[in-house]
Order: C-alpha cells, then structure tokens, then sequence
C-alpha cells in the first residue's frame, strides 16, 4: 500500500491468479481498479512481462521523484515499475537473473529480498538483500536507469566488535534507525 498514483491517496497493488493490478478508493471509499493487466502481456515495449510467479518485493520510492515504485521479481529477473493514472503501468528497469547490481553483487535465483528502506540516508527506498552466502542492500540509480550495490557482505562477517551475522539469522525488520 502506497501512494502510487501522486494524488496522495494510498493505492494497493495486487497481483492474483489473472492480473497485476492497482486498486484504489472513489471520493466515496469504495474500491475501484485503477489499472490491470493480464499475465502474459509486457509492461511497455520490451518491458517487464507480467506472470503469475511474480511478487512483489518491495514499494517505495526508488528514484527519488516523489512518487512510490513498485520492485518486482519473478523467477528470472528484478524489475522496477512505475504507475501513472494517465498512462497505467511501465517498466523502468529490469535485471536478468545472473546479472550484477552494479559491478557488485551477483544477482540469483535463489536470493532473498528481505525488506525495503532507506540504507544510506539518501532519502530513497533501497532494498535489503540476502543470497546463501551473503547479506547486502541494492538501489535503483535513476541516472544510470539501473540497480546498483550499496553494501554487501559475506555470511559470517563481523558487524561489531564480538558479533557477527549469517545469512541463516532471522531478518526481522529492516530501516534507517536513529538520527545520526
């Protein structure tokens, strides 16, 4: 649930057995569909392909504009999508399974997203990532129109003086903390 759409009301995104949607509320709060589309279709020329494997990893504001995007992953890449009232939703990137966020991390099948935050006090929506041998945070660069690394570490790696985390460890939150 987020604002989506830039009229400052909150927006669900739904993804069910036929659709990837985005639901909304009428001046009267009723539910409406503001936009749908039919697993199997593209998301724009050459955009992500919707499917029923797809989820939703994570919302929020990955490119700085003001407006929540919507990070999506199926089996076989991670995309980043916008949505506009007036034109519905759009690809604004997507990367391939056994790609690299950036020059860092390799990017696999069986990684886990964990959590969706601003890791470096950017004022940008990052997320946080973990794969079976390492934990890390990734973002979007509006610049380059690609996922970047920010961090990443190997499964074992000292945190702090005497603790160290692997990836077996329950992550069970994820955000910026404190206000140094």
């Amino acid at each position: 649930i987020a604002n989506l759409g830039g009229d400052r009301k909150p927006e669900m995104v739904i993804r069910s057995a036929t659709h990837l949607g985005i639901i909304g509320t009428d001046d009267d709060g009723n539910f409406v569909t503001l936009h749908a589309v039919a697993h199997g279709n593209r998301l724009g020329a050459g955009g992500w392909l919707t499917m029923v494997d797809d989820t939703v990893v994570g919302i929020g504001d990955f490119d700085g504009d003001g407006e929540s995007e919507i990070c999506l992953r199926s089996s076989t890449h991670l995309g980043l999508i916008d949505y506009s009232p007036s034109t519905g939703l759009s690809t604004r990137a997507v990367l391939p399974v056994t790609a690299r966020f950036g020059t860092g991390w390799l990017f696999q099948s069986t990684d886990s997203f964990v959590g969706t935050g601003d890791f470096n006090g950017d004022g940008v929506a990052d997320l946080a990532i973990k794969s079976g041998t390492h934990y890390g945070f990734v973002s979007y660069d509006p610049v380059a129109g690609a996922f970047e690394t920010l961090a990443a570490k190997p499964s074992g790696s000292s945190v702090a003086a005497g603790w160290s985390i692997a990836v077996t460890d329950n992550f069970l939150g994820v955000g910026r903390l404190g206000s140094s």
